[in-house]
């Protein structure tokens, strides 16, 4: 099920700091000199267009395609639909998010993500529109939470992302072991240095001098592991609390949601 979210345009400028760095999830990054510079994240997710729409997911059926429950979608009705990209589209009325398959002498297929859902085949005739393409997922990365299901206007939406507090930067993560908590090589974080680290919560650190995107979890005897979501990939255990480098707390993942 997705639910449309009313999203009224016109709030100020928000800038964000942006490191320039590769964050690791998966093994260590390369040395290097990072820069930042800010941007407006609003804008850079391209929710100031006036052909952006904004849906919400409830359920767990695209899970397959990391888009998880309670994650917001960002929808380009501009955008040209093309062979395998995931699109929004309304079939009989009903809206739904599917993957766009055309092939030639056959038509127009739009196949699952779940094994229980049946790929749509839409013959000629068919009430079945393209509204849009899916173009980014956003993923809440604290635990125990799903963002709300209302947004009224874009003041919301950036203090939803926690843009209207201090400390916070967006970084690029790379590797495999985080995906199973959304975040996908490739993807975006949003990251709060002010907020004070807990179990459970998915952090950056500093590991040897490097950035890594680790889950934290508090052991025995000041002991503290970071954790990934793969079990291909080995627990970082730092012997010391007082050890540990905590350079910011992972609140959001942006995902570029690409063709196949």
């Amino acid at each position: 099920m997705l639910r449309r979210v009313s999203l009224v345009r016109g709030a100020p400028l928000v800038p964000i700091a942006v490191l320039e760095a590769l964050v690791a999830c998966g093994f260590p990054s390369p040395s290097q000199d990072y820069e930042t510079r800010e941007i407006d994240l609003v804008e850079h997710l391209g929710l100031r267009s006036p052909t952006t729409d904004l849906l919400q997911q409830d359920g767990s059926d695209l899970e397959s395609i990391g888009i998880f429950n309670g994650d917001y979608l960002v929808v380009d009705r501009a955008a040209t639909p093309k062979d395998g990209q995931i699109v929004a589209a309304t079939v009989d009325g009903d809206l739904v998010v599917r993957r766009l398959r055309r092939r030639f002498g056959i038509g127009v297929s739009l196949l699952p993500a779940h094994p229980e859902l049946e790929t749509l085949h839409l013959a000629d005739g068919a009430d079945f529109l393209v509204q849009g393409v899916v173009m980014l997922g956003l993923h809440s990365l604290l635990p125990g939470t799903i963002s709300r299901k209302t947004l009224s206007d874009e003041a919301e939406l950036q203090q939803l992302l926690g843009l209207r507090h201090p400390a916070r930067y967006i970084i690029r993560a790379y590797g495999h072991s985080m995906e199973r908590a959304g975040v996908f090589s490739g993807d975006e974080v949003i990251v709060d240095r002010a907020r004070r680290p807990e179990d459970g919560q998915i952090i950056v650190a500093i590991v040897d001098n490097e950035y890594t995107l680790k889950r934290l979890r508090l052991g025995s005897n000041s002991v503290v592991y970071l954790e990934p979501e793969n079990p291909a990939f080995p627990s970082l255990e730092i012997p010391e609390l007082s050890e540990l480098k905590v350079w910011g707390v992972a609140t959001w993942s942006v995902r570029h949601v690409t063709a196949d």
